[in-house]
């Protein structure tokens, strides 16, 4: 027992030892970086000077895609590692092959793309897709080892694999036919390339609004009870209703602080029928969200629960605060 004991703490050793394509050998300012050396901080923060010693916190979501079910201070390495991120009117969205404990990642470094994939917030299908691999059930979301471009990632399972470069909007990506894909991962293709919906026919809120500037207006039409939450806050319950219902919820205590930009793609809605709970997936329209519990994904938010076909919608909306 001994001996596998000192074993597995220089195999540890060695994995934490080795220097991944993505870190980065040394930072300048401006630079957008992953610091694990602090995970009870917020882990994504923007250099103010060349050695990085001075930083700013960047509000972040971070996914830890391999080890997702383990608290991150016991593991000595995330592997696959997801992180997005929004700055000004883009959405940032990364999948890391290996982040070590106690290092920095370069993320984000001004004339250079190879590292994050880029999309403006009212079109980060990249974010939503990875997002909704996380959520589906028998796939995995698994970053790619091209040197030259950090951005590749895919969401795999037994039968298949999507390449995330079906989600840029880029002409002549290849195996995008996509009738083998889940439903909600196909809504989510559906989108790339339509017209988005600016940011100020809807008040004006953006994904860098903060979640204390705003309201969250919620309609639902369900035949059964659902509970949608912000990370661990639960902020609405709607009960089973055959006819449309809307209400506006206030923002969860202490999550007043986050951006919307943050906070949208932390929310989890559950649906209760006879006693079991199932997770839904959710089609993102910054600054909104819809959860069909059918196979029917709208094409923008104000399609979302539209006519009588979907008995199943809710709709999430944030909205200016009175």
């Amino acid at each position: 027992m001994r001996k596998i004991t000192v074993a597995l703490l220089l195999l540890s050793a060695c994995r934490l030892s080795e220097e991944p394509v993505q870190q980065a050998k040394g930072f300048v300012s401006g630079d957008v970086v992953f610091d694990a050396q602090d995970l009870s901080k917020t882990a994504v923060v923007q250099c103010r000077d060349d050695d990085c010693r001075s930083k700013t916190p960047l509000a972040a979501t971070l996914h830890q895609a391999s080890l997702r079910d383990q608290p991150a201070e016991v593991v000595l390495q995330f592997n696959d590692l997801h992180i997005s991120f929004v700055q000004a009117d883009k959405t940032y969205t990364c999948l890391r092959l290996q982040a070590p404990l106690g290092k920095m990642t370069l993320l984000r470094r001004a004339g250079e793309d190879t590292h994050c994939y880029e999309q403006a917030t009212d079109k980060n299908y990249v974010q939503q897709f990875a997002v909704t691999c996380l959520a589906e059930r028998d796939w995995q979301l698994v970053a790619g080892s091209d040197a030259q471009d950090l951005r590749q990632f895919a969401c795999k399972n037994d039968g298949g694999s999507i390449s995330s470069a079906c989600f840029t909007g880029e002409s002549g990506a290849a195996n995008c036919e996509g009738s083998s894909w889940p439903d909600a991962i196909r809504a989510i293709h559906a989108q790339v390339g339509t017209k988005a919906v600016a940011a100020r026919d809807r008040g004006g809120v953006d994904g860098e609004t903060l979640l204390a500037d705003v309201s969250i207006k919620v309609e639902w039409k369900l035949t059964a009870a659902a509970t949608c939450k912000i990370g661990d806050k639960v902020f609405i319950t709607a009960a089973a209703s055959t006819s449309k219902k809307t209400k506006t919820v206030e923002v969860p205590a202490d999550t007043g602080h986050q951006t919307v930009g943050a906070a949208i793609y932390a929310i989890t809605c559950s649906y209760y029928d006879t006693n079991t709970s199932t997770s839904l997936a959710l089609t993102h329209f910054l600054p909104a969200a819809c959860v069909n519990k059918s196979n029917i994904f709208p094409q923008t938010i104000e399609d979302c629960g539209a006519g009588d076909a979907d008995p199943n919608h809710i709709k999430i909306t944030f909205v200016k605060a009175n």
